[in-house]
């Protein structure tokens, strides 16, 4: 079975606000079609498919990992290029799922578990919009949520724990609250830990910085020192990235992001390496409906990993996706049954939202 043609999919942004996002349909000569979605507009995803090409065109599409590794030995130090890589090759798993008939949790190891906790990622905001989205959320079975930005460690101590301690009260101890710090700048240690001594004061559950992914060190420090799990904010580049701080175990929570890291396949291996060093892998590739059922999966063929990011925001794919995903009363996502995915389009509801089409 072979890739005859990858087309590119431009899809209306939601409400006609914001970005758009392109979605990638992979065609073979055999008729099986997999899907995947990046998050960049189609004329720079069409122009970095037409680099691709010859890597891809009549390429086996049951050889994943062969025909993905071959355009990374090439693009790969290209993050834009990276991502793209990353959503063909889901695709693939997708196609070779339907062909032999198995889920892809399957085909990475699953099924630990069948369901998996979403979290829900919001801003530090003021002016009360922070707690409304909070209820919000609670009233559709959320427990868990990611807080990161806004002014929190722009200003001074006393300001962010007064952000912590409002988030605190919105949440409510029974629910899971998790704090990054995503200012885009490198983590002073500093200031890492006594943040960390007051985020454990109020009983958050775990506190995600952001030092440059060399630096190891900074990572130990903080954790040898904090009383509550320590992850990155940002997850590593490359499976080099993610070993270094496996192997100076040097985070108590490894964030991965398949689309960011090599792959579901580096994603699984990383995974694996981790907790047999006893660190808990943090799924952070839901980026849309496909990669989300990508975590899910991922999740399954994990023995700690109980947590994974929803998508954040509309991306304009949940009504052309089916099933539609909701959380269950427990706040939690069934893992998809497969084949392939467990996902599929809407043909009609795609058709509707479609803004470009290109081969």
């Amino acid at each position: 079975m072979k890739i005859t043609d990858i087309n590119v999919i431009g899809l209306r942004p939601p409400g006609g606000n914001g970005g758009t996002r392109t979605l990638l349909e992979i065609v073979t000569d055999e008729g099986l079609i997999g899907h995947g979605c990046v998050g960049y507009g189609p004329t720079l995803t069409s122009a970095v498919l037409e680099e691709l090409q010859p890597f891809y065109r009549d390429a086996c599409a049951l050889e994943v990992h062969l025909s993905c590794e071959r355009m990374r030995a090439h693009w790969g130090e290209c993050l834009t290029f990276a991502r793209v890589i990353a959503t063909i090759e889901l695709a693939l798993w997708d196609i070779f799922g339907h062909v032999v008939e198995l889920s892809v949790g399957t085909l990475l190891g699953g099924h630990q578990r069948q369901r998996v906790t979403g979290c829900a990622i919001l801003e530090f905001s003021e002016n009360g919009r922070l707690e409304a989205q909070i209820e919000a959320l609670k009233a559709a079975n959320c427990k868990a949520f990611r807080l990161h930005g806004g002014d929190f460690g722009r200003l001074d101590p006393r300001h962010d724990e007064r952000l912590i301690g409002r988030a605190m009260r919105a949440i409510g101890e029974e629910l899971t609250l998790l704090v990054a710090d995503c200012s885009g700048r490198p983590t002073d240690l500093k200031w890492a830990k006594r943040t960390a001594d007051m985020l454990d004061d109020h009983g958050v559950q775990a506190f995600e910085v952001h030092f440059p992914s060399c630096d190891t060190s900074s990572y130990r420090q903080l954790r040898d020192h904090a009383r509550l799990p320590i992850a990155a904010a940002v997850g590593p580049r490359e499976r080099a990235e993610g070993q270094a701080l496996i192997g100076a175990q040097a985070v108590d929570l490894l964030t991965l992001d398949s689309s960011r890291c090599g792959g579901l396949g580096t994603a699984l291996r990383l995974g694996r390496c981790a907790e047999s060093f006893g660190i808990i892998p943090s799924l952070r590739g839901g980026h849309d409906p496909f990669s989300l059922a990508a975590d899910l999966h991922l999740a399954s063929a994990f023995t700690d990993s109980d947590l994974i990011d929803l998508p954040l925001g509309s991306t304009g794919l949940e009504s052309m996706v089916v099933p539609h995903w909701r959380l269950d009363a427990n706040g939690q996502l069934e893992v998809p049954r497969g084949p392939g995915l467990g996902v599929r389009i809407d043909q009609d509801a795609l058709h509707d939202g479609v803004l470009s089409m290109m081969h």
